[in-house]
């Protein structure tokens, strides 16, 4: 039988699809290894947030992320994979591992969206006016099954905008809180904007395989989008608190599920 395995090459791809994943915060919380036919996530926490990421959702979930281009770049490479997420209960920063199972033809789609998580086009400032067309929000809802992805229009968005405007405040209200997010947030704000499409990943329950699979709906997500000609701004803040994550869990899910981040949506405004 002959040894299956990820040679240097495919380590190197999948890394490096792997960071252009655009962490939550402004460290990338993950670390790799290589073990002969399969490669390994690791949550690394060295970067210690207690007041904006007290439990590492945010870290995990941007793990997830990368786990989905890791993936992504060995598919696109013909590579069959096999993802185990959480494989070792008793080693919690073992996040995830990619087995390599054999070889294939690579599929077209996996190659597009590689091409697309490389040259992906974040924006977090407000979108051009035009809305995003009701076929493209369809589509983009079931972009993944790791979680669920909702689009938030009407009285929900609304909820979910005074959750995000009360969670920017009691961040605002601290010290520690307004050093964390102005060194290690992506955002410079992650209240969502009147402009451009909400987009609600979600999950049945909120322990960590929930936070790694939201990560990898993020990931999906934003590949679809560059794809699309769209642009994309993930925003997390309400979330990290426990007062506006239940708010948010109550008034827009209906206790229903679990919110884990929101996705901004929409089209690039051009830039004089």
């Amino acid at each position: 039988m002959t040894d299956v395995g990820i040679d240097a090459g495919g380590v190197r791809a999948a890394c490096s699809l792997a960071d252009c994943v655009p962490s939550l915060l402004a460290a990338k919380p993950w670390r790799w290894n290589h073990h002969g036919d399969s490669l390994q996530l690791r949550l690394d926490t060295s970067p210690e947030l207690p007041e904006s990421d007290p439990a590492a959702r945010a870290s995990v979930i941007a793990c997830g992320a990368a786990l989905h281009h890791a993936a992504l770049a060995l598919r696109a490479q013909g590579s069959r994979i096999q993802v185990d997420r959480l494989p070792l209960p008793e080693d919690p920063s073992l996040l995830g591992q990619i087995r390599i199972l054999g070889t294939r033809d690579p599929v077209p789609a996996d190659r597009a969206l590689a091409r697309a998580a490389r040259r992906r086009h974040l924006d977090k400032r407000s979108f051009a006016p035009m809305p995003v067309p009701p076929g493209l929000l369809v589509d983009v809802e079931s972009v993944s099954d790791a979680a669920d992805i909702t689009v938030i229009t009407g009285e929900q968005q609304c909820a979910l905008s005074r959750a995000f405007t009360m969670a920017a405040m009691i961040h605002a209200a601290t010290e520690a809180s307004r050093a964390e997010l102005i060194g290690a947030r992506l955002t410079e704000r992650d209240t969502p904007e009147s402009a451009g499409s909400l987009l609600l990943i979600s999950t049945p329950t909120d322990d960590r395989e929930a936070h790694l699979r939201a990560g990898e709906a993020l990931g999906a997500v934003l590949c679809w989008a560059e794809l699309a000609g769209l642009a994309a701004w993930p925003c997390n803040e309400a979330f990290e608190v426990p007062r506006t994550r239940a708010a948010a869990k109550r008034e827009v899910l209906g206790d229903a599920a679990h919110p884990q981040l929101v996705v901004r949506l929409g089209w690039p405004a051009a830039r004089g």
